[in-house]
């Protein structure tokens, strides 16, 4: 047993900072090739996270993976469509009937990040957890020296590339001297309820002050979520055990779904910004998932993403290691023209809500946002 304040050294080839769905996934695909991954997380186990709701594209990512089979055992719920009530006060289906991937899912997100964790070991990576991201400092023309503060003392990684797969703010990228670039400052309220709504899609309703999201998850739970900015909700007055009454007079949809149902606890208040990283890669690292671009929850294609660009980065540190000086700068670009799609589909979501279009939140997302282009990928640390 190492002793308080002591020293945990590890080589790698890859070193990730942060062991999310897309580190865990990025992890997975390196070792298959045959590097040595060491992934560090400031948690010993998965964050708290709200996401419940995959869309296809997540189920064919998991089978290239080879992840079909552990996801299965996760007992998820296929989820064929949902309901929305976005630019109309009647709900419109939307369904996943003809996708060519299939249904979606609603799943158990701590069962599934658990299960991605477990993955990544089980395929040869180290993990350390919890192990608080410190510092960051090149070694030499190719490494780099990772440092991190374990539950036993301090953790170093040598390492000839370095992912951030940190989540939103990025902070290895950042050290290293990316610009991390937050859009906006959506936050949502969560609450879990004891509510029985397996076969019930999920539901989305606007109104006046953000939108109202849900989703019944597999373990018997539902989850409730209201998406607002930061201004708005540091001036709601939720009780504990008790509903924003004002917010659910506008939303009588969601009001019937949740009839019957009292919150045990005050709601979790969860960041769900819009962020990009201006690179996400440079010379010798790269960023993944919500650290390269975090996504609106409007979306529903974080944990997509996050799976989408472990498979690109995959691909650019096995080239960038056998010496492709371009793959890094072939990764940011794609990374790049990837946020300004979204980040167009993002405010053609939001102007489809028109019905209050001079409400403080809609008129800021009905702004154009745009994605800076990068000038130089080789960086050094901060």
């Amino acid at each position: 047993m190492k002793s308080p304040g002591a020293m945990r050294r590890l080589d790698a080839d890859v070193a990730i900072v942060g062991a999310g769905p897309a580190g865990c996934a990025l992890a997975v695909a390196l070792e298959r090739r045959g590097l040595r991954v060491a992934l560090l997380d400031r948690r010993a186990s998965p964050a708290f996270r709200v996401g419940e709701t995959f869309p296809p594209n997540v189920g064919t990512r998991l089978r290239r993976l080879g992840l079909w089979s552990s996801f299965v055992r996760l007992d998820p719920t296929p989820l064929y469509g949902e309901l929305t009530a976005w630019g109309q006060s009647d709900p419109a289906s939307h369904s996943y009937f003809g996708h060519p991937d299939g249904c979606g899912w609603v799943v158990d997100r701590a069962r599934f990040d658990t299960m991605m964790r477990r993955a990544a070991i089980e395929a040869g990576a180290v993990m350390v957890a919890p192990a608080r991201f410190a510092g960051i400092d090149r070694t030499g023309v190719r490494g780099w020296r990772l440092h991190a503060a374990g539950g036993e003392g301090e953790v170093v990684v040598d390492a000839r590339f370095v992912v951030d797969g940190s989540g939103r703010g990025a902070a290895c990228a950042v050290k290293i001297g990316a610009r991390s670039r937050r859009l906006d400052e959506l936050v949502g309220l969560v609450w879990r309820l004891e509510r029985e709504g397996a076969g019930e899609p999920t539901l989305v309703e606007a109104t006046p002050s953000g939108w109202w999201y849900s989703a019944a998850a597999p373990s018997g739970k539902t989850v409730v979520v209201f998406l607002t900015d930061a201004k708005e909700a540091r001036g709601l007055r939720v009780a504990s055990g008790g509903w924003p009454r004002q917010l659910l007079s506008d939303a009588p949809l969601m009001a019937q779904r949740v009839w019957g149902s009292s919150p045990e606890e005050l709601p979790r208040v969860v960041a769900a910004f819009t962020q990009t990283l201006e690179p996400a890669a440079g010379d010798g690292w790269l960023a993944v998932g919500d650290a390269a671009i975090s996504r609106d929850p409007i979306s529903g294609s974080g944990v997509d993403f996050a799976l989408a660009s472990a498979e690109l980065a995959a691909e650019a540190i096995v080239c960038a290691l056998r010496g492709e000086g371009s793959a890094t700068r072939v990764y940011a670009d794609l990374i790049r023209r990837d946020a300004t799609a979204y980040l167009n589909e993002r405010r053609s979501v939001y102007l489809a809500e028109d019905r209050w279009s001079d409400a403080p939140f809609w008129q800021r997302r009905r702004e154009p946002l745009f994605v800076r282009p990068f000038a130089d990928l080789t960086t050094t640390p901060r």
